[in-house]
């Protein structure tokens, strides 16, 4: 497998397939182009053949070959391998890719559940669910396609799988209870996680009489994390891309009805808010979000929240605004697909939205209401960076109330102000953060060297010194391993050795530089600096020690070793 990586790598031209996606402009030995992972004005992505890696200088985003089309077309490594390989000729059908096979049970359950689930909402006893169905305008086309069942009454599930599986792993995973099936006499609904697999179920029930729960879903296990995964997250990334924005809903069968009219960049939360991880997952996606709650107020202020949220972290928000108790579903079923596409293209910017919102639950006569309006508008106008809606929103309030420009400029600047002020009292104290920085700075440096010039691996090999900060440990590990066995280290080589793993590949990202390497003193100096350090927890570690230790003959040793470690500290060793 590894070889299979490392040839489709070095048969792969990274200049040519990035100017797939986006146009490259040769300066010197590099290649820049316009950033496709952040609003990029100016061309702030450049891309090395020689290194056969890029790097935007702008938001950071950085890799190989895999990297890039796993972030641009927001696909998993194999599919990314699958393609390039493709594109070369190379056939990886008999391949066996490395994957983290720990749940590979609890996936195979629920596959294998959510196909006994189909096969019964299509069997004779599954009409009435699929005239329910019907009766909703689900097809038998969106029935396949969202792989929807049927849950029967006879605790299918436990007769059908405990002949293969221990009955603890069916109820570890949420879909059984006391040896009985958790899921009876419901239509099913199969919730995939990042790589479409089956992790969860949401069960609702089709009999009108039922006085059971309308909906009852998957507790939370080791595979399914509700605030980790969105409806048809996976399903919907080729016409997200095409369209270039996202259209974010509540339930999964806004996302079904959607469907059902072709509009299919859409995704749900399963719930009205969103947590840090989606919105993670949803800016992988697109920059690019149009919310679209339902139209009563819990809707309203989901559309608020999840907006502000949203706009924190640079994401370009509109608002689909709902008639009152609609939701997508029960709004394209009553007024059709042309009427929803309208609203798509009449919906609002976050700020219109908002000031709308507000304004309605005021009285425009009430100084004070109007006051705290006006305060609102601009605490939130304070995360938009867009110059040109700021100054429309000032002007429309001073015409609206008859206030001076500058008077709300300067309230603007206050509130910019309360914002900054803000995030530097999160960060630590001063002393703390130089301290921390001293040597973080120094192993970060150090290890940018060692990846772009062979002497510096030579002069840290030199020191018999540890690294401070444990995140770097398996990138130098790496580098030296690389080093011994080929004499050379290939940045684009190591960021294969991170694929599978996001928070090493994430942290590797912010070591890929424009390879400006310091002069061979200042890494020897980094070497310097990291060994004081170590050094100096050596000693508060000997003095805690002495402090707890009642045998004086090993008090006495451990204070020989501290005598040695601070003297050593004098000198400069």
């Amino acid at each position: 497998m590894d070889n299979i990586v490392e040839e489709v790598r070095k048969k792969t031209d990274i200049v040519d397939l990035i100017s797939e996606y986006i146009p490259l402009i040769k300066k010197g030995k590099n290649y820049f182009g316009v950033c496709p992972f952040h609003d990029d004005s100016n061309p702030s992505m450049s891309v090395s053949r020689e290194k056969q890696i890029y790097k935007c200088f702008s938001c950071g985003a950085s890799g190989n070959i895999y990297n890039f089309l796993m972030d641009y077309e927001h696909i998993d490594f194999k599919e990314a391998l699958s393609k390039l390989s493709s594109k070369l000729g190379i056939n990886i059908e008999n391949t066996t890719i490395k994957v983290n096979n720990k749940f590979d049970k609890f996936y195979e359950i629920y596959d294998l559940t959510s196909k006994l689930y189909q096969n019964n909402l299509l069997s004779e006893k599954g009409s009435s669910a699929r005239n329910y169905l019907k009766s909703r305008n689900i097809s038998l086309e969106e029935i396949k396609k969202f792989n929807i069942g049927l849950s029967f009454s006879n605790n299918q599930v436990v007769k059908q799988l405990e002949k293969k599986y221990n009955l603890l792993d069916l109820e570890d995973v949420g879909l059984i209870s006391n040896n009985h099936d958790i899921f009876q006499n419901r239509i099913m609904f199969p919730l995939m996680n990042l790589e479409n697999k089956t992790v969860a179920f949401s069960g609702r029930i089709y009999d009108t009489n039922s006085k059971d729960s309308k909906y009852i879903n998957t507790k939370e296990t080791n595979i399914f994390k509700k605030g980790e995964i969105l409806y048809n997250y996976y399903a919907c990334k080729e016409d997200v891309r095409i369209k270039k924005y996202l259209i974010l809903v509540e339930g999964f069968m806004d996302v079904i009805r959607l469907s059902t009219i072709g509009i299919k960049n859409v995704v749900a939360t399963m719930g009205t808010s969103l947590t840090i991880n989606q919105i993670k997952l949803l800016k992988r996606l697109s920059n690019n979000i149009y919310l679209c709650f339902d139209g009563d107020n819990p809707g309203k202020l989901a559309n608020i929240n999840n907006g502000e949220e949203l706009i924190k972290h640079d994401i370009n928000i509109k608002v689909i605004s709902l008639d009152n108790n609609d939701d997508p579903d029960s709004y394209v079923l009553k007024n059709g697909k042309e009427k929803f596409e309208t609203l798509i293209e009449e919906a609002k910017s976050y700020q219109e939205y908002y000031m709308e919102y507000q304004k309605d639950n005021i009285s425009t006569t009430d100084i004070k209401e109007v006051t705290e309006y006006i305060n609102k508008v601009l605490e939130k106008l304070k995360y938009n960076n867009n110059a040109i809606e700021k100054e429309l929103v000032l002007k429309k309030l001073a015409k609206d109330f008859d206030i001076s420009y500058n008077t709300l400029e300067n309230r603007l600047k206050d509130y910019s102000l309360e914002k900054n002020t803000n995030l530097e009292v999160k960060s630590p104290k001063k002393e703390e953060k130089i301290t921390v920085n001293k040597y973080y700075v120094a192993s970060r440096d150090l290890i940018m060297g060692m990846l772009y010039n062979n002497k510096i691996i030579d002069i840290y090999k030199n020191y018999n010194i540890q690294m401070i900060n444990n995140k770097f440990d398996a990138i130098l590990n790496e580098i030296l391993y690389r080093y011994d066995v080929y004499g050379s280290v290939e940045v684009a080589e190591i960021f294969d050795e991170f694929i599978s793993n996001d928070e090493e590949r994430e942290f590797f990202k912010t070591l890929i530089t424009d390879e400006e390497v310091y002069s061979e003193d200042y890494y020897i100096d980094c070497i310097k600096s990291i060994n004081e350090c170590v050094t100096n927890q050596k000693i508060k570690y000997l003095q805690k020690m002495i402090e707890e230790e009642k045998d004086v003959n090993k008090q006495i040793e451990y204070l020989n070793t501290m005598g040695i470690l601070k003297n050593n500290l004098e000198k400069g060793i």
